[in-house]
């Protein structure tokens, strides 16, 4: 799984997109990550096991704590797994190395359907590298696209503390998503993603259980930061 887009995503948003999905503007670093193993497919079905361990930790508790009171009807959703992971890989990282954690994942379901999917990643970018407001409106207007992707929407605001918010929408190989990032200071950000089947974009939006505006309550949390890593991995290399 790996991104080929003139887009610089974070590998936090690598699992967002999907299997060979799409540039998300906004929310940046340099990583890319291939061969290192399958996290979940186009269907946002499978997913690889996770040791318990990384799931009882503080931060998978901050994380599940926040959906379930940010997002409506959030103590509903089913949790599939929540993993720490860094630049260099779209997998979980060891056990003895989650204090290493660039980036972590939450992964959450619709009762009785696994395929919708609602996904956060909160992450911290490589230094310099979050993008401005400006970088980032710069990523929306069309252009050359992975096969198979479809933009709907793309947009940036800023925020009164000058953060800023990016919506994009986009489909890959029938899959539709609605993903809201915020990107902060110190190169911290989070992403939230709403992910469903569908087989128009009318669909899609009839399907999506939350908007915009309330997957960025989600984003725009201030509980949701990550601790430093203990050891930072290497610097990413782009493809």
């Amino acid at each position: 799984m790996k991104m080929r887009t003139r887009y610089v995503v974070p590998t936090a948003v690598l699992s967002l997109a999907l299997a060979g999905g799409a540039g998300v503007a906004g929310l940046t670093s340099s990583a890319s990550a291939q061969g290192k193993g399958t996290l979940v497919d186009p269907a946002g079905t499978r997913v690889t096991k996770v040791d318990s361990a990384k799931t009882a930790s503080p931060v998978a508790r901050l994380i599940e704590k926040r959906v379930r009171a940010d997002l409506p009807g959030g103590h509903g959703l089913v949790k599939e797994t929540i993993y720490a992971s860094d630049w260099n890989r779209n997998t979980p990282l060891p056990v003895d190395q989650v204090q290493n954690a660039t980036d972590w994942h939450g992964k959450f379901t619709l009762p009785g359907d696994r395929t919708h999917v609602i996904w956060t990643a909160v992450f911290i970018a490589p230094k310099g590298t979050n993008p401005t407001p400006e970088q980032s409106r710069a990523q929306c207007p069309e252009q050359p696209l992975p096969p198979g992707e479809v933009p709907f929407r793309c947009e940036v605001k800023v925020l009164p503390d000058g953060s800023h918010v990016t919506v994009n929408e986009f489909a890959v190989r029938g899959v539709y998503n609605l993903v809201v990032g915020h990107i902060r200071a110190h190169d911290r950000g989070v992403s939230v993603a709403e992910k469903v089947k569908a087989g128009s974009l009318a669909e899609a939006r009839h399907k999506f259980r939350y908007s915009a505006a309330q997957l960025q309550r989600l984003a725009t949390d201030a509980a949701l930061v990550i601790p430093e890593p203990q050891v930072y991995p290497p610097l990413p290399t782009t493809p």
